[in-house]
């Protein structure tokens, strides 16, 4: 069988080749499309998560519900607020997602 290798042969292995190659630098050039237009899509929703955590935190705690007119049981002192550790603890969600974008996710 491999007694016999002809020119024609090593062309038609060539052109085989070729043909192969095209095929996978095709599918190789879509796949490097798709994930810059994916890397385009994360960097546009992190911009725009970080334009509403501006817009929207808050610094303040929100407000303390109204107690019930029919509460007519004596009160205690207010409790001092637990801090947790020394650094500012985020009183949002959006503080916290503000952090981890500082932080690099």
């Amino acid at each position: 069988m491999w007694s016999v290798l002809k020119p024609n042969d090593l062309l038609e292995a060539r052109h085989a080749l070729d043909g192969r190659r095209t095929e996978t630098l095709r599918r190789h050039t879509e796949e490097i499309e798709q994930l810059a237009a994916d890397q385009a899509e994360i960097d546009t929703l992190r911009r725009l998560a970080e334009a509403f955590s501006e817009k929207f935190k808050t610094t303040a705690p929100p407000p303390a519900p109204a107690a019930p007119a029919h509460a007519n049981r004596p009160q205690s002192p207010p409790r001092e607020p637990w801090r947790g550790t020394q650094r500012e603890q985020p009183r949002t969600n959006f503080g916290t997602f503000s952090l981890a974008l500082a932080r690099g996710f």
